[in-house]
């Protein structure tokens, strides 16, 4: 065998390698991929799964009888989503950059679930090739296509459901109090987030912004 013909034929079994590795990542589902990105940096998880059982809303089911005690999932630091890890450059330097020209002459005015929820839409919509926490994202509901997911939340219940808060006045103090989040985060959106933001991206209007931004308020509330 040649040089030239042994060359080809190693290069033809790398190739032929990663073409392997790739179908198999392209056969794992969502919810594979998250687990398993949990599990690479040492965490565990057993017996469960994300699904949504149809007469409510989606969560973590256990696939399997546990006894007393045991440990089902351990969720390592490195994935857990929160003002560090946010703000770390070295592991989000695209949000980085973003969220230190956007305060640059205007502090940030809201507060840490504010701030995973303006991360969350940053990397979804506008990272989301680059994003180092793409396995979370994917298994993440989206209006379009699992808006069933929302209905379960006060924010998208119909008047009938909404005017049940009025006949307690602790609700009625949640209600006005979340009502009173949902308007200061309109106005962020379009006085600060949506002038700095359409200079650097394709945005149709700062309505569109905010839908995005709920999108991500949801998650981070739920």
């Amino acid at each position: 065998m040649t040089l030239k013909t042994w060359l080809g034929a190693v290069s033809f079994g790398i190739l032929s390698l990663l073409a392997a590795s790739q179908k198999i990542n392209l056969q794992l589902t969502a919810e594979e991929q998250l687990f398993a990105w949990v599990r690479s940096f040492g965490g565990k998880i057993d017996g469960i799964t994300l699904m949504n059982p149809g007469d409510g809303p989606r969560g973590l089911f256990t696939t399997k009888e546990f006894v007393n005690e045991s440990i089902i999932m351990v969720i390592p630091p490195e994935v857990m989503i929160h003002r560090g890890f946010v703000l770390n450059p070295e592991i989000n330097p695209a949000f980085s950059t973003f969220y230190q020209g956007l305060t640059a002459s205007t502090p940030f005015p809201g507060d840490d679930c504010t701030l995973v929820a303006l991360y969350l839409m940053f990397e979804n919509f506008y990272n989301r090739h680059q994003t180092p926490i793409s396995p979370y994202l994917v298994n993440l509901p989206s209006w379009t296509k699992n808006s069933e997911y929302f209905s379960f939340i006060p924010r998208f219940w119909n008047n009938g459901l909404r005017a049940l808060f009025q006949t307690m006045q602790s609700g009625k103090n949640a209600w006005d109090e979340r009502m009173t989040n949902h308007a200061n985060a309109e106005r962020f959106v379009r006085t600060i987030l949506y002038p700095y933001m359409s200079d650097k991206y394709i945005i149709p209007s700062a309505d569109y912004l905010h839908e995005q931004f709920v999108w991500a308020g949801t998650i981070v509330h739920t």
